[in-house]
């Protein structure tokens, strides 16, 4: 149902290009949502990106922050997006978004050097570095980082890698290895402490691709041997009982163990699951 009221709200916004994508749809995130976003809004050219961000945007709770109640920032993953999807010109660096504040030690973080800011690429892989901005006084408006990034960004004419959860991982780690995420300091020179050890980063960093689900290879092969149906028009469906048939029979494969969750396997931010919930919220301060 609320997937349905989703696209009920977006349909009646004007959003009719193509699905939204889940990363503004699932508070579960990982380096796959990400990229699948970024590539939806390649795929559909500037014009129609800045629509669709535009019309998503007007639909944040500006009270909670929130997506039709399922405690995603809006404002936040149209930030992200953008950064993947507006590029530098090679001149000119194109700023994060005003948001206000992560809990991230920024004075150790500078734009030469983390361009992508609060995003981060390791190999084939787009990491978040943190999310749940603190609020400021007058925090920039999602339409208008649009608006900045479409005027000083140039937009990404080719999709970007879409990692498999082994190669996420392994660029994750090499990301942990790196000069730069080791650059970070951890308390200032005077010994004030940020509140979230590096440990507690990681575990945020490294969720974004463990939490990635794949199907399993006996499927993935019998959707391959699979013939491809023959094209279904309205007439088909209404004329046809043989195609209720198949519908349902869709439907039960649908529902059984195969494309259930392995066990552990809770969303990231999800309350079914205490320590991931706690690992997604802390960040450098």
């Amino acid at each position: 149902m609320k997937c349905l009221a989703v696209y009920l709200v977006l349909v009646a916004a004007g959003i009719c290009q193509a699905e939204v994508p889940k990363l503004f749809t699932e508070k579960t995130f990982t380096s796959i949502t990400l990229a699948e976003a970024a590539n939806h809004y390649v795929t559909i050219g500037k014009e129609a990106t800045i629509k669709e961000l535009n019309e998503l945007a007007k639909q944040d709770n500006t009270d909670s922050d929130s997506f039709l109640g399922n405690g995603i920032s809006v404002s936040e993953r149209i930030g992200w997006v953008c950064r993947i999807v507006f590029i530098s010109d090679g001149i000119n660096p194109i700023r994060p978004p005003k948001y206000g504040l992560l809990s991230l030690p920024e004075k150790f973080m500078p734009a030469s050097q983390w361009p992508l800011y609060p995003i981060a690429q390791s190999g084939s892989t787009y990491i978040v570095l943190a999310e749940n901005y603190t609020s400021k006084a007058d925090p920039e408006k999602p339409a208008r980082y649009i608006s900045y990034c479409a005027n000083n960004g140039v937009f990404r004419s080719a999709p970007v890698p879409v990692p498999s959860k082994e190669q996420a991982l392994k660029d994750t780690v090499a990301f942990r290895d790196s000069d730069l995420w080791k650059s970070i300091k951890s308390e200032d020179a005077d010994g004030t402490s940020f509140p979230m050890g590096e440990q507690l980063a990681w575990a945020f960093l490294q969720n974004q691709a463990r939490l990635i689900r794949e199907a399993p290879k006996a499927t993935m092969l019998a959707k391959k041997q699979q013939p491809k149906s023959a094209p279904v028009n309205v007439a088909t469906v209404a004329n046809s009982a043989p195609m209720v048939a198949k519908v349902e029979s869709h439907t039960a494969a649908a529902s059984s163990p195969v494309g259930e969750r392995a066990s552990g396997g809770s969303s990231y931010g999800s309350s079914s699951s205490a320590p991931m919930a706690q690992a997604s919220v802390l960040s450098f301060r």
